[in-house]
């Protein structure tokens, strides 16, 4: 009996190996013929965090981000603070990175990081913004700027003319 038993435990281990080997030759068959991504477009409403958008979703029905292929989430506020601004949020948006209220494209140590703009161009991919206010406000100046405070426009306006 219990050489059976052994024999069903290895029988049944093999089986497994098998399938999990087969399961892997298929995903990676799948992800072979999965399109590369061409366009990545990254929008960002402001004030649109969960609650705001689920009430949006409530009153008026549904919203034309649902219809998005990928959504994201994540968190924005400021390193050292709950409470964050545009230039902490656009950083953390931009570079993965927080930072403290009103450094743009820099940690809270102030190490500079680059945003996806500038992985995307060193990469060789055409990248562009668009802002509906100034450029050279907190939020797009958090995807070119790296400098400690958000109120230092003109040399962030400096910045951006400095890129190619």
């Amino acid at each position: 009996m219990k050489k059976q038993q052994i024999g069903f435990i290895i029988g049944a281990v093999a089986l497994g190996l098998v399938v999990a080997h087969i399961t892997l030759r298929i995903i990676k068959v799948v992800e072979s013929r999965r399109p590369e991504v061409e366009n990545v477009i990254f929008l960002i409403g402001d004030g649109m965090g969960l609650a705001q958008t689920t009430a949006t979703m409530l009153e008026e029905g549904p919203l034309a981000i649902e219809r998005a292929h990928s959504v994201a989430l994540t968190t924005t506020h400021s390193a050292d603070n709950l409470v964050t601004d545009s230039a902490a949020a656009g950083t953390a948006l931009a570079t993965g990175y927080k930072t403290y209220n009103n450094g743009l494209g820099i940690d809270a140590d102030t190490v500079a990081h680059p945003s996806i703009l500038e992985v995307a161009e060193a990469a060789g991919k055409s990248t562009g913004l668009v802002a509906t206010y100034s450029v050279t406000h907190a939020t797009p100046g958090a995807f070119y700027a790296h400098i400690d405070s958000r109120h230092r426009q003109d040399e962030i306006a400096l910045q951006l003319l400095d890129k190619d």
